[in-house]
């Protein structure tokens, strides 16, 4: 955000937001088809049971999408005890102050305030409601994470991964689709991983730069996703 022209980034977040509505709408579609399907499917016991604990307030359709939205939920927590992986930390908070999780979340002013260890805040907040990661060792592999990036690089350093991070966490939390896809809790921490790590050892060159001065990486990689390829390997 801090590195694109006001203009061109608001163009492009319009795009990226349009797109995520129409996953929106489309999950909205299926639950709703889902919900007529499961009528006759599910025990009434229990779908009344789960009606009981909303305060949905809207016509008999509403509360059976919101119904089974509830037991897709309950579902992936069955997949995550089948897979022996336990909840996540229940009651857990964002760092208010820092205002992680939120979209006005400043990496650069946060990197200042933390004397340059914003990746490393970043990641322990959003990371840590996931109790199959110990504290030692995700405070341990989040320090070797930031201090793979170049603080130097003008763009792509350790505060534009906390950026994106924190961005994509943003979205896919407040636009419900977390909520609403049936995933183990180890691809949302999978996903948060990624983000911290997506331009880790970034030494400001692009692709094409790489092909044109037939660098090792490019040779190494073939000339295909140079860059993608060095980060996703490091």
């Amino acid at each position: 955000k801090y590195a694109i022209p006001p203009s061109a980034a608001a163009q492009t977040w319009v795009v990226a937001i349009s797109i995520l509505l129409d996953e929106v709408s489309h999950w909205q579609d299926r639950l709703r088809s889902q919900a007529s399907n499961l009528h006759s499917s599910i025990d009434r016991k229990q779908m009344m049971d789960i009606m009981d604990e909303t305060d949905v307030s809207h016509d008999v359709v509403s509360q059976y999408v919101h119904a089974v939205d509830l037991l897709a939920c309950r579902r992936c927590e069955k997949v995550n005890e089948g897979a022996g992986l336990p909840a996540r930390r229940k009651h857990h908070s964002l760092s208010v102050d820092l205002k992680i999780g939120e979209w006005d979340f400043n990496a650069i002013e946060v990197d200042q305030q933390r004397h340059g260890h914003v990746l490393q805040v970043v990641g322990f907040e959003l990371l840590r409601p996931f109790i199959f990661f110990p504290t030692e060792t995700l405070t341990a592999f989040l320090e070797k994470v930031e201090s793979r990036y170049d603080a130097s690089n003008p763009y792509h350093s350790h505060m534009h991964a906390a950026d994106m991070c924190n961005s994509f966490f943003y979205l896919v939390t407040k636009c419900g689709l977390w909520r609403k896809c049936e995933l183990p809790e180890v691809c949302h921490a999978a996903m948060l991983i990624a983000a911290l790590g997506h331009d880790i050892g970034h030494f400001g060159r692009t692709n094409m730069f790489l092909i044109t001065e037939r660098h090792e990486l490019a040779i190494t990689y073939n000339d295909r996703s140079i860059m993608e390829s060095f980060h996703a390997s490091s």
